[in-house]
């Protein structure tokens, strides 16, 4: 068996996966204890955490039981959370499984992935339920004020309680607190992996939006980008919803030089892509 890196998708042995791996890393960690306003800093990690876990499970129950993604593991280690989804590229996807999994991530492109078979579309299928997970979980981080940013791949990895390795995970360190703000973007491995045809509906909620990457270092980049902004109060209406974000970034305060760049890149992104979900009277 040659190394991991030279695995191809569904042609692995025990104890290989492949699938899908998103890591999250907490902006501000260090020095948190120091703050008085975050006199509790592992109880606010441990709420993120329990959100995470509860929209996973209620997404499997519901939608996933079943079919060819096997259930989210989460995992945390000191600021970085790894969330992992196995696909079985043995199995086909279920007749219903398309139809039922839009009714979380609501109007997007599922007519165009009638071919059950294709191999490219269990893929896309996993980075879309990644996305709602993703989704709800960067705005639930702001709100507690532990704000992450991080990245999603696609490869092979072994996964051992909570040990892991492989190159899906040595992708994911490597990209994960490269970008300047607060958002998820998808890796080289998982852009190239995407089958295309559910990634182009700019505008889709709770989904991958393409975006040019803010970047600490470097020029930005063009890839997909997770729409948290859906999952951002959205019962208030536009100019409401974007004062609680602004008001978000105060109390995360004091704003240094390094810290500004992430917010503002991070509003920019919320600019670009909030939709007023209130009805219009």
């Amino acid at each position: 068996m040659g190394r991991g890196g030279d695995l191809v998708q569904g042609q692995y042995a025990d104890p290989w996966k492949f699938g899908v791996v998103s890591f999250l890393d907490i902006l501000g960690w260090k020095g948190i204890w120091e703050r008085k306003r975050e006199a509790e800093p592992l109880e606010k990690l441990k709420s993120l955490l329990d959100d995470i876990k509860l929209a996973t499970a209620i997404i499997h129950e519901k939608y996933l039981k079943n079919t060819f993604m096997k259930e989210q593991k989460i995992l945390n280690i000191s600021d970085t959370i790894a969330i992992f989804s196995e696909i079985d590229m043995g199995s086909r996807i279920e007749k219903d499984f398309d139809t039922e999994l839009k009714r979380i991530a609501w109007d997007t492109w599922w007519d165009k992935t009638r071919d059950k078979t294709l191999d490219g579309t269990k893929i896309d299928l996993t980075l879309l339920t990644h996305a709602v997970i993703l989704s709800s979980s960067i705005s639930s981080s702001i709100k507690l004020h532990i704000p992450v940013r991080g990245v999603t791949c696609v490869g092979n990895y072994i996964l051992d309680e909570n040990q892991f390795l492989g190159p899906a995970i040595d992708e994911a360190a490597e990209w994960f607190d490269k970008c300047d703000w607060i958002g998820v973007n998808l890796t080289p491995s998982a852009l190239f992996s995407i089958n295309g045809e559910i990634f182009n509906d700019s505008n889709a909620r709770g989904t991958w939006v393409q975006y040019p990457v803010p970047s600490k270092k470097g020029p930005k980049w063009e890839s997909f980008c997770v729409n948290w902004p859906f999952f951002w109060y959205p019962n208030e209406s536009l100019p409401q919803r974007r004062k609680l974000l602004k008001q978000a970034f105060k109390d995360m305060g004091p704003i240094g030089p390094d810290i500004v760049g992430k917010f503002t890149n991070t509003l920019k992104f919320f600019d670009q892509f909030a939709q007023d979900e209130v009805p219009t009277k």
